[in-house]
């Protein structure tokens, strides 16, 4: 929550009225705390279809790093 609550208050200092915070499935980004923090804050939510980990960015981060570190293995 606290994370959210930062990431708001960046947006707001930087005078971004319209934004869409796009997460995955992950179980802490659903409970109903989470869902309060939300509506209070007027955060617009969109959640990743679950089990599609091409459309998940950390995934994707995680390929390039999988390249990058067998690319340098297969030159050392």
């Amino acid at each position: 929550m606290k994370f959210i609550e930062n990431v708001i208050l960046k947006l707001k200092e930087k005078k971004i009225e319209k934004y869409v915070l796009i997460l995955d499935n992950l179980s802490c980004h659903k409970t109903q705390e989470i869902f309060n923090l939300y509506n209070e804050k007027k955060i617009n939510v969109l959640f990743n279809s679950p089990y599609l980990s091409n459309w998940n960015c950390i995934e994707l981060a995680f390929r390039a790093l999988k390249k990058n570190i067998i690319v340098n293995y297969l030159a050392a």
